[in-house]
């Protein structure tokens, strides 16, 4: 059985998964077509940065992304510890553009 995650450890480890998250799914999800098996493939898009989708009915699309530094100054003045969930989201952020 395993340990049961601390309210602290569980926002880390969502900090950890937007800074690693990259904006490629999103874009792909405004070239689907609505079609049934086009809309099928968005159960295999990670859509963890997208805070909101639009599309118009005259195809123009509006996509925006988490605001991933807005997201790490807010968890740090949650927190109020430099060495916390945001001092960590923050180090993986400045990685987040190194391959893996």
């Amino acid at each position: 059985m395993g340990k049961e995650q601390t309210g602290a450890e569980i926002v880390q480890a969502m900090l950890k998964r937007l800074a690693r998250s990259k904006p490629n799914d999103a874009v792909k999800l405004a070239f689907l077509s609505p079609t049934l098996q086009q809309l099928e493939l968005i159960d295999h898009l990670d859509l963890t940065l997208l805070e909101e989708f639009r599309r118009s009915d005259k195809g123009v699309v509006e996509v925006r992304l988490v605001d991933r530094l807005r997201l790490a100054e807010k968890a740090l003045e949650l927190t109020g510890d430099p060495d916390g969930p945001a001092a960590s989201f923050l180090q993986a952020l400045e990685g987040s553009g190194q391959p893996q």
